[in-house]
């Protein structure tokens, strides 16, 4: 497979499962530097684990999108770590009528 998104990174809110999880398997597939974040660190570990073990590059980073503080924490330390951020793919959910999901 060409790694067409070489040399580019993502960040995928939602990838500790489903079709976050789909997607930031394929980013990094594909060449992607990937951000995974999400709230269950033990299932982001999981991910990042097998991104890496199919050769790829992957950021776990524990990360709750209602918390401005966090969502902060996340750009910053792709930027830092990567500097730049290519793609952003939002699948972190909240719930009609407040609270996370």
């Amino acid at each position: 497979m060409t790694k067409q998104l070489s040399d580019r990174v993502a960040i995928v809110t939602g990838a500790s499962n489903g079709i976050g999880r789909g997607i930031a398997e394929a980013l990094a597939a594909a060449g992607a530097k990937t951000a995974l974040a999400a709230r269950r660190t033990e299932m982001l570990e999981d991910v990042a684990s097998g991104i890496r073990d199919a050769g790829g590059t992957a950021l776990p980073l524990t990360t709750d999108v209602t918390r401005e503080d966090q969502v902060v924490r996340l750009f910053k330390t792709t930027y830092e770590t990567w500097g730049r951020v290519d793609v952003l793919v939002n699948l972190g959910r909240l719930r009609v009528g407040g609270g996370q999901r």
